[in-house]
């Protein structure tokens, strides 16, 4: 699980009024991201670096993942991480 799971959740569902599909994907993509992290290195979440999200990426890349679904992951995690910024001001 990774950090306010549920705020970002309702966040994507009632906020930007996201589709139940997207929203699965945007979860799964963003969990998929946090294992990798945890499997790497056990980071806290303000730890986490540009080097870290290049390192995922290439780790798509080795499981062969299209690009079209590497470009969605990212599109996941840069909502996930804005919506972080956004809660914490």
């Amino acid at each position: 699980m990774y950090p306010v799971k549920e705020k970002f959740l309702d966040y994507v569902k009632f906020e930007r009024k996201l589709a139940e599909n997207t929203i699965y994907s945007y979860d799964s993509d963003i969990e998929e991201f946090f294992n990798f992290i945890n499997m790497e290195k056990s980071k806290k979440i303000d730890e986490i670096s540009e080097e870290d999200i290049w390192n995922f990426v290439i780790e798509l890349n080795h499981k062969e993942n299209s690009n079209r679904s590497i470009a969605r992951k990212l599109s996941s995690l840069r909502t996930y991480f804005k919506f972080l910024l956004k809660i914490e001001q």
